[in-house]
């Protein structure tokens, strides 16, 4: 048999077995066909217990933005290790100990847009990231 017929056969054997399956699967009891239910997309929640490292850069924000803090909502806080005192940046006008610094990445979100936040562990340094470098 020719190679090419054989596969021919083989494609229409399972486009014939998909389309059972489909017509199985997806048609109501009158034979119709109805979509897919929409699967919501979850939104995310923020944390509820805020840590005193994104209070602190919450109130940071608040006071850069001249807004009050319970417009600024924290969507998103990671702990992380910084690779020194300066939280991983490079800040031309310090020296920084070049120590791991435990402390978190937050995402804050107000009036529509995000802003980013780089913190030690107690939020006593709190850095606002530019996310564009």
């Amino acid at each position: 048999m020719n190679k090419s017929l054989i596969i021919t056969i083989l494609v229409g054997i399972a486009l014939a077995a998909g389309a059972y399956w489909y017509w199985t699967n997806a048609a109501d009891t009158n034979g119709a066909l109805t979509p897919p239910a929409a699967t919501p997309t979850p939104t995310p929640t923020p944390p509820a217990n805020v840590s005193p490292a994104a209070a602190a850069a919450r109130k940071d924000l608040a006071g850069r933005l001249g807004v009050p803090e319970s417009d600024i909502t924290v969507v998103m806080e990671t702990a992380r290790d910084w690779p020194d005192a300066c939280l991983g940046l490079s800040l031309t006008d310090r020296v920084c100990a070049q120590v791991i610094t435990p402390g978190f990445e937050i995402t804050l979100h107000a009036h529509g847009e995000d802003f980013f936040y780089r913190t030690n562990a107690d939020g006593s340094v709190a850095y606002l990231i530019d996310p564009k470098g």
